[in-house]
């Protein structure tokens, strides 16, 4: 059965190029540390902390600029609009989120949320979920760009190892170890090992050879294939303790929050052992980390397991054109720095 994933790539940036016109934001301070003020455009603030800097080519353009601040305060609430505005007509450059009202750049509508604006500055430091919102449009053409930034202030939390489960049974030829998002994660790293009966979790985990490594994985991965990131031969009839850490930076300093040590045990049955092991070409298991949560979780699971060849995948880009597979891994090293450029994945079975 053929398996054909459609990437649609870089049509934001496309759309932005053929407009002639084109905005990008960029935030340049831990914004953990800044003062609200800074989402406010009002010119009687001082000293209003100078976080961001917005860039509008090509210059010396006649546009106005619309921008939103959106504010939810834990991540299964709803996004409130804490700010709304839009500028005068002025000429097109790059600018800095504390010159507006306090240079040429001036706004014509300012709406906010007064009540919210009182509760964020008493709150002092960001705080929840901000969503930042940019559209420039040329005056004369009516043409526009739009970018945007979200960032997350949350108490970051431990990643919780969902599979396999506490002391399940399960086949040597594809251990699929999984776990929940922490919140602020930026990567994760993964501990395991064998596991006497008279060992704790823990002394297990940091005794002798593990047989996972502090293996490190992206923060939006949340699943591997044990078996195949093993650098020992994994044994059936044997206890196997793992451990996920989560990666938080912040404030100049990186944190690490460990789940719970999940015990498990090997089956003996027939079809365990290494035999039954299928080598994983490397850039299918970067696909299949970079597919997950955005596809059939079945399908990924396939690719980490090894039940799908190279050969059986097709990769097209948004006009419909064919990508030779050995193209995959540059497509992922631009889709790891430009996330922003996915329109949409489709999948189909063929």
């Amino acid at each position: 059965m053929k398996k054909t994933i459609l990437l649609a790539l870089l049509l934001a940036v496309t759309i932005n190029a053929q407009q002639g016109i084109s905005i990008q934001l960029d935030v340049f301070q831990d914004l953990a540390t800044i003062d609200l003020a800074a989402f406010f455009p009002e010119g009687n603030i001082n000293n209003q902390p100078r976080i961001m800097r917005v860039s509008i080519f090509p210059e010396n353009t006649e546009v106005v600029v619309e921008g939103i601040v959106e504010w939810k305060r834990e991540i299964n609430t709803e996004f409130e609009q804490v700010t709304y505005f839009i500028t005068k007509p002025f000429l097109s450059r790059t600018f800095y989120n504390d010159e507006i009202e306090k240079s040429e750049i001036k706004t014509e509508v300012e709406i906010t949320n007064d009540k919210l604006k009182e509760e964020l500055i008493k709150i002092g430091k960001p705080k929840g979920i901000f969503h930042i919102f940019f559209r420039v449009t040329e005056i004369n053409t009516g043409e526009q760009a739009e970018d945007e930034r979200v960032f997350t202030f949350l108490n970051p939390t431990p990643p919780e190892i969902t599979s396999p489960l506490e002391n399940e049974e399960v086949d040597i030829g594809s251990i699929i170890v999984t776990w929940d998002q922490s919140i602020g994660a930026s990567g994760y790293i993964i501990r395991a090992n064998f596991m006497d009966e008279n060992a704790t979790p823990e002394d297990a985990l940091n005794s002798g050879e593990p047989l996972v490594d502090d293996l490190e994985v992206e923060s939006g991965v949340t699943q591997i294939n044990l078996t195949e990131s093993a650098t020992r031969e994994i044994l059936p009839d044997t206890n196997i303790v793992v451990s996920v850490t989560a990666k938080i930076e912040g404030a100049g300093e990186v944190i690490r929050l460990a789940s719970q040590p999940r015990v498990f045990r090997t089956s003996s049955s027939p079809g365990g052992g290494a035999a039954a092991v299928r080598p994983v070409n490397p850039e299918v298991l970067r696909l299949a980390n970079f597919l997950q949560n955005k596809v059939s979780s079945e399908f990924v699971n396939k690719l980490l397991n090894g039940e799908i060849s190279p050969d059986e995948i097709k990769i097209f880009d948004a006009e419909g054109n064919q990508l030779g597979f050995s193209d995959l891994n540059a497509i992922l090293d631009y889709l790891d720095q430009n996330g922003q450029s996915i329109i949409s994945i489709d999948f189909n079975n063929r």
